[in-house]
């Protein structure tokens, strides 16, 4: 299941779009906050796509919280975000993400790099 974290809603209707035109299982949330409270009874992640701007917790504070946690240290995720400098692809990399893109989505790219980091052969 890839799970989508974004706040901003034609941005997570583009993802979520693409995603069901490739028939890739996902679910979206609209803040870090809902992603933690839905996981515990959620079927088991193998994607994170998720913004960098969210309100309350950040993108970032979210992967590091999954980073601790031993069922989702080595789960794939990619980070987008409109606010894309060379200091926030830093800070993503070094936070547990794959990627850092930027916005506007490109929908094909996601995917192929969902295909990437999934089947790391």
């Amino acid at each position: 299941m890839i799970y989508i974290v974004e706040d901003d809603p034609a941005s997570r209707e583009v993802l979520s779009g693409r995603l069901s035109l490739n028939r890739l299982e996902h679910q979206t949330f609209n803040s870090a906050e809902a992603l933690l409270a839905a996981l515990p009874r959620a079927d088991p992640p193998t994607f994170f796509i998720v913004d960098i701007r969210l309100p309350g917790l950040t993108g970032l504070q979210l992967m590091e919280q999954l980073r601790e946690d031993l069922r989702y240290q080595n789960i794939p995720a990619i980070a987008v975000t409109a606010q894309h400098n060379d200091r926030l692809v830093s800070s993503a990399l070094h936070a547990g993400f794959k990627e850092c893109l930027p916005k506007p989505i490109d929908g094909k790219y996601i995917v192929a790099l969902i295909k990437k980091y999934s089947n790391p052969h």
